[in-house]
């Protein structure tokens, strides 16, 4: 699935990660906390496929015939700002490749080992661009407590500019979960007053900003090109909820912008208190049907996290809703805790629906957790995707990865070297799949190869029909008589 499709998933999941862990469970945030101070954790998974859509049942078991052989085994740790991460696969007793990432700086590095195919090679690039996106193409996750972090940073700032327009309101309000503010202070600017903060402010806030879309696994040069656009239209108000002692509860901003041209208003009203949580974005065009709305609500109780999101982005014409629930219960069981329960997400397209769900249950102690995670994906009855994942996490000591026979410093590289080094990594691991492969009676290694090559061989969902209404060339038949 396309990011953007993941983006309410993902926005609830931060929020529930974020704001109820250290409330829901104490054992999580106990393996936390170790983590932040430096304790390194092994991750060991295995999984099975029960179901894959457009995968022929002998392809499915051929996989899980792997599969059930094979384990990912990841070492994490983070130690005075430098974060590290080492991953081994290996199956049917032998190693299929050995990675290490490490980040920290202005620097990110990755070690590269597949036996038999690609010597340990480092290569070097920044922060900004890691290795492992200019060679495999991965996806940038969240980072929630970056995310926090910055998020601190540019509400310093921001206020710090606001305070001449500070005016305390001796008037409370409820905020749905969170609880009732004692007071409030409200900050009401004009448009010329806005548009004059925007700019005296941007050369620091932006680079703030475009920090946060990093930390939040945005796309921060879309993000970043849309800001510098950013113009008030109309007056902006802030309003700021807080306790009887005078600490945070929740704000609210209201007001009306122009982006790449296009009038938008802007609602954002938040919550957050240890019995629950509650957010609502809406910024609908001024004309057309063009807008982005958000709403997570989350109650949280003795042992249990409950609530339900919504998400709708409508943009030039595409449409996209999502709506989704959160029950996650935390019972205690011998001297851990079990976290059980479901995330779902309904994903509606203009031509489909897809439900998803993700059911996990760990069980917790403070030093480790196992478990398993189940994952499932349907259109209508129909069961498109069907996985689990069997987990062990146990602490550990320093980790080492391989060492490196060669080094390639990408941030001096040019274009054609990139191509080049990404021209090696990539099919590093087709030795490892050739060994998969002729391991398979032939029939079943032919189904296989069309199955696997269904995508990149037809480029597209659909190809035309021969004339006998075959698409025979596109059939994985046996030419080599060699042995």
């Amino acid at each position: 699935m396309r990011g953007r499709r993941l983006l309410p998933i993902a926005l609830s999941l931060l929020i529930l990660t974020g704001a109820a862990s250290a409330e829901f469970s104490t054992a999580f945030s106990a393996l936390r906390q170790a983590y932040q101070s430096g304790q390194a954790y092994a991750l060991r998974l295995n999984a099975s496929v029960q179901a894959w859509p457009d995968v022929a049942p002998e392809t499915l078991a051929a996989l899980q015939g792997w599969l059930d052989t094979a384990q990912l085994s990841l070492s994490l740790q983070k130690q005075q700002g430098r974060e590290t991460a080492l991953a081994r696969l290996s199956g049917n007793g032998q190693t299929v490749f050995t990675l290490m990432n490490r980040i920290g700086g202005d620097q990110a590095d990755m070690t590269l080992e597949v036996p038999g195919s690609l010597a340990a090679t480092r290569y070097v690039g920044t922060e900004a661009l890691p290795p492992w996106q200019y060679l495999l193409g991965t996806p940038r996750l969240p980072d929630v407590d970056k995310a926090t972090s910055t998020l601190d940073e540019i509400q310093a700032l921001s206020l710090a500019r606001l305070l001449p327009f500070e005016k305390a309101v001796r008037s409370g309000v409820s905020i749905r979960n969170a609880g009732r503010a004692a007071s409030q202070l409200v900050y009401t600017l004009n448009a010329s007053e806005a548009q004059a903060l925007w700019e005296e402010a941007g050369p620091k806030l932006l680079p703030l900003l475009g920090r946060l879309a990093d930390d939040l696994a945005f796309s921060s040069e879309d993000f970043m090109m849309a800001l510098s656009s950013l113009a008030f239209t109309r007056a902006l108000t802030l309003k700021r909820y807080l306790n009887d002692n005078g600490s945070g509860l929740g704000f609210q901003i209201t007001g009306t912008i122009q982006l790449k041209g296009q009038a938008r208003g802007v609602t954002v009203f938040f919550g957050q208190s240890d019995r629950g949580l509650y957010l609502s974005l809406k910024s609908p065009a001024t004309r057309g049907g063009d807008t982005l709305e958000v709403r997570v609500s989350l109650a949280y109780a003795a042992g249990r996290v409950q609530g339900d999101w919504r998400y709708k982005s409508i943009l030039t014409g595409k449409k996209l809703e999502a709506s989704g629930k959160v029950d996650l219960k935390n019972s205690p069981e011998g001297q851990g805790e079990r976290i059980s329960g479901s995330l779902t997400a309904r994903l509606r397209f203009p031509d489909r629906t897809a439900d998803l769900l993700l059911t996990p249950d760990l069980l917790l102690d403070g030093s480790g957790a196992s478990g398993t995670i189940k994952y499932t994906e349907q259109a209508g009855k129909t069961v498109l995707r069907d996985l689990a994942l069997s987990l062990d996490l146990s602490p550990v000591g320093e980790i080492r990865g391989p060492e490196a026979l060669a080094e390639v410093r990408l941030e001096q590289a040019g274009a054609e070297q990139i191509a080049l080094s990404a021209a090696q990594v990539r099919p590093a691991l087709m030795p490892a799949l050739k060994g998969f492969l002729f391991s398979l009676p032939l029939p079943v290694r032919l189904l296989v190869l069309h199955d696997f090559g269904r995508v990149r061989r037809t480029q597209g969902e659909t190809v035309p029909l021969t004339e006998d209404g075959q698409n025979n060339q596109f059939t994985v038949t046996d030419t080599d008589k060699q042995p």
